[in-house]
């Protein structure tokens, strides 16, 4: 797997990962997606939380922390994660302020702008107004300020380092893990953590020959426990034996794992031009899709109705305004500012790429 090269792979798969979140949360209670026993939401953000674990362990690995100084490398990561994730969630937060009928909690802008809306669904188990996803944002980001210091301090031994983890989270999960005053404390970093860990540890793998064989057989064995529990605990009963989670965030990294063989059907699927196309902007296709809600009404209001279609189902007409915002949003202000942050986290590094040695040239120890 070459270093620093883009993945069109990946970015079919988080198209995926947003139509399970966008469908689910669009579909009525009756609909197909809710009925199946699978919270198709939750495997959405998993999928986000897999990936964000090989890529962002991908790149400290192979550029960040390449041949660089602690504080260099990770000032110049958190310039470029900030850049990304911060300007289009707080223009987000400024449409939400705008057009809300009713005014906002105070809550509701201490929490978001400091992205830690999951402490406070944690603690109350209770979802801001109109940006309850926004606790999945909380999760990443504080797994970014986190995250690169386990990574310098252990990248000598990057798999036995990872595996060490994943199990001490596994165990910690089975015990309580925050204060009693924490009613929902599954919303917490500390219970989605192996999310990410699992995919950072496929790419602690991917170099090894039997790479291939390791997803694939992670693949078949996890999926047929996670949903086989899933699906026989919703029909027909079946007592929940394993934890659920734990085992689907196998499924999801594994299914990292499959998008990266090349030549493979899954890789063909995931590398389709609209399935990329979609990757590309999935983030503000998840930042704005609850927020169409509020949107509707909004030009409803200032439009007469314009947008009370009767013979057009609702979820159309939300898919349509979120993939209409999420298009508009990634050309006019995402794209741009993305880049000033890449060109500013590469000043903030130091280094020519040209000379930046490969992954397998670093020689890192498993």
């Amino acid at each position: 797997m070459p270093a620093n090269q883009h993945i069109g792979s990946l970015d079919g798969l988080r198209t995926l990962a947003v139509a399970c979140v966008v469908l689910t949360h669009y579909a009525g209670g009756d609909s197909v997606f809710r009925r199946m026993g699978i919270d198709w939401a939750v495997t959405g953000v998993h999928i986000f939380f897999a990936l964000s674990g090989f890529l962002i362990t991908k790149l400290l690995v192979e550029k960040y922390f390449v041949a660089q100084s602690f504080w260099r490398g990770i000032t110049a990561f958190w310039i470029a994660r900030v850049f990304r994730i911060l300007p289009l969630a707080y223009i987000a937060l400024s449409v939400v302020a705008l057009c809300s009928v009713s005014p906002l909690p105070r809550e509701f802008y201490l929490y978001n702008l400091t992205f830690t809306s999951n402490i406070f669904t944690a603690k109350t188990g209770d979802w801001l107004p109109h940006t309850g996803h926004f606790w999945s944002l909380a999760v990443e980001m504080q797994f970014y300020v986190l995250y690169p210091v386990l990574v310098w301090l252990f990248r000598p031994r990057l798999l036995l380092s990872l595996s060490v983890l994943i199990a001490a989270l596994f165990i910690l999960q089975h015990f309580p893990i925050a204060p009693a005053t924490y009613v929902a404390p599954m919303f917490l970093l500390p219970a989605r953590a192996d999310a990410f860990l699992w995919g950072a540890l496929v790419f602690a793998i991917s170099n090894l020959r039997s790479f291939a064989g390791i997803v694939r057989s992670g693949m078949i064995v996890a999926a047929v426990c996670y949903y086989g529990q899933t699906l026989g605990a919703h029909f027909l009963g079946w007592p929940v034996l394993l934890p659920e989670m734990s085992i689907g965030n196998i499924v999801f990294a594994s299914l990292v794992g499959l998008a990266l063989l090349p030549g493979t059907l899954t890789q063909r699927i995931l590398s389709n031009k609209v399935l990329v196309h979609f990757g590309t902007i999935s983030y503000g296709i998840y930042v704005w899709h609850p927020i169409m809600w509020l949107m509707r009404s909004w030009i409803n209001d200032v439009a007469h109705g314009i947008l009370y279609i009767d013979h057009v189902p609702i979820v159309l007409v939300l898919v349509a305004m979120t993939i209409g915002f999420s298009e508009i949003s990634w050309l006019l202000f995402e794209k741009r500012v993305n880049g000033f942050g890449q060109k500013l986290a590469k000043r903030a590094l130091a280094t020519d790429e040209r000379l930046t040695p490969s992954y397998a040239e670093v020689k890192v120890k498993f």
